[in-house]
C-alpha cells in the first residue's frame, strides 16, 4: 500500500493528538512533522523525510498559517499544503490559495474526509468544499480579474483551452512538450482553485463580464 507522509501544524494540542492517532491508525500515512506553530516547524529537526502534504491551521500564535506559507513552500518547494481552518471568509481562503495552498477544507470536518483530502491533495487535486467553492466564486465576481492572478504562460494556456484546443494541439502551438502544458494547467487551477475545464471557463466568462 502506498504511504502517504504528512506534517500536521496545529495549535490546538488536543485536535492533534487526536489526527495524529487517527491517521497513525490507518497504515495510510506516515507522520514526518508535527508542530504547534509555523514558528516551531519551521525550527524542527529534519527526519529526512519530506512531506508530501502538509495539513495547515491558519489561526496560528504569532505567525498566522497564511503568512507562513511562503517560508513553509521555501523550505519544501514541491509539498501540497492542505489548509484546515476556522477561518472560511473569502479573502482568507483566496489569500491562502494564492500564495501557495492546495486546497481548504473547514475545521469540523471528519478524520475521514481529512483522509481522503489528504489522499487528493496528494494526487494533485485542488481541495475545496461546495461552500468553500462558492465562496472562492464570490471572490472573483467581486474582486480582481483572472488575468491578474496567472501568469502571462498560463493566460495563454488558459485562453487556448476555453477556445476548445487540446494538450496536443496547445503544447503543438507552443513549441513545447504536452507534459510542459500539463504543468500549466495543474499551476492554473491551483491558482484558481478549481478542478476542471468547465470550472475554468466558467471563471474566465465572469472575469470577461466584468471587464466589460
Amino acid at each position: 500500500m502506498m504511504t502517504i507522509k504528512i506534517a500536521m501544524i496545529e495549535d490546538d494540542a488536543e485536535l492533534l493528538a487526536s489526527m495524529t492517532e487517527y491517521f497513525s491508525n490507518t497504515g495510510e500515512f506516515d507522520i514526518v512533522q508535527r508542530a504547534l506553530s509555523v514558528e516551531e516547524f519551521l525550527q524542527q529537526q529534519r527526519s529526512g523525510k519530506v512531506p508530501d502534504v502538509i495539513l495547515l491551521d491558519l489561526m496560528l500564535p504569532k505567525m498566522s498559517g497564511i503568512d507562513g506559507i511562503p517560508f513553509i513552500r521555501e523550505l519544501y518547494p514541491d509539498v501540497h499544503i492542505l489548509v484546515h481552518s476556522v477561518l472560511d471568509d473569502s479573502n482568507s481562503i483566496f489569500a491562502a490559495l494564492k500564495r501557495g495552498a492546495s486546497g481548504y477544507i473547514a475545521k469540523g470536518t471528519s478524520l475521514e474526509n481529512i483522509s481522503s483530502a489528504l489522499r487528493n491533495a496528494y494526487h494533485g487535486m485542488s481541495i475545496m468544499s461546495q461552500e468553500i467553492a462558492v465562496k472562492v466564486l464570490d471572490y472573483f465576481k467581486g474582486g480582481e480579474d483572472i488575468s491578474e492572478k496567472l501568469s502571462k504562460k498560463e493566460l495563454e494556456v488558459a485562453e487556448a483551452l476555453k477556445s476548445g484546443l487540446s494538450y496536443k494541439m496547445i503544447a503543438f502551438d507552443s513549441g513545447v512538450t504536452i507534459d510542459a502544458i500539463r504543468f500549466h494547467v495543474r499551476n492554473i487551477y491551483r491558482k484558481l482553485a478549481i478542478n476542471s475545464k468547465g470550472e475554468l471557463i466558467n471563471l474566465m466568462m465572469r472575469s470577461t463580464n466584468k471587464r466589460s
